[in-house]
């Protein structure tokens, strides 16, 4: 490694010239990926949508309001796949995952 002036550096100090090197911030990763962020804004359009015509829990029984966008399937490829959707309340959405995911497969829920 070399200071600022070009000096060899031993270690984390230069004893020429009595400081410490600067040392190079790593390039910051890309948070979302090209290729996702189109999909990622069509998704929120038609999620918003999707929210808006199913105002009442999809979960059987249910009348509370939705307030989540539920993935039936995996994200991945399925992302913007509105037959893998379901507009639940924040408690069964709760409960789907982590309460009874078992019953949850079973009523193919997840």
């Amino acid at each position: 490694m070399k200071c600022n002036n070009g000096h060899i550096v031993s270690g984390d100090f230069c004893h020429v010239c009595e400081t410490k090197p600067e040392k190079k911030k790593p390039k910051p990763l890309q948070k979302i990926s090209k290729k996702l962020k189109p999909e990622l804004e069509l998704y929120a359009i038609e999620g918003a949508k999707f929210m808006e015509e199913n105002k009442i829990c999809q979960y059987e029984n249910c009348k509370q309001p939705s307030e989540q966008l539920h993935h039936k399937k995996r994200r991945g490829v399925n992302l913007n796949n509105k037959e893998t959707w379901m507009a639940i309340c924040a408690e069964h959405h709760y409960f789907i995952h982590h309460i009874s995911p078992k019953d949850a497969k079973e009523k193919s829920y997840l």
